[in-house]
């Protein structure tokens, strides 16, 4: 989509592919908490990673957005997300990119 919404499109995804599980960021792993959509976005835009120092989201830029990094494999601390599975498809990776690009709103 060329403007994701956080809600209905990006916590899909991140629900889909188990990031927001009690295992995962559902329970806070890597001091990042995801239960909901509220919570996830909190965490998320404008939200500085206690491990890489980066800021997560960065509203209009997806290259410099430190999940994104971590999405693509270009991180600098950890691992590559979601950690253990396959990485996230085109489409999926795309749709977070462009909701970023767009100014990663909290609709």
């Amino acid at each position: 989509k060329a403007d994701p919404s956080f809600g209905n499109d990006i916590m899909e995804i991140l629900n889909r592919r188990s990031c927001t599980s009690s295992g995962c960021h559902g329970s806070g792993q890597g001091g990042l908490t995801m239960t909901t959509k509220d919570v996830a976005y909190a965490n998320l835009v404008n939200v500085t990673s206690p491990n890489s120092g980066e800021i997560r989201v960065i509203p209009g830029n997806a290259t410099d957005s430190y999940i994104i990094k971590k999405l693509e494999g270009r991180q600098s601390v950890g691992e590559r997300m979601p950690l253990g599975m396959t990485p996230l498809n085109t489409t999926d990776l795309q749709n977070i990119k462009n909701w970023i690009n767009q100014g990663a709103k909290n609709n």
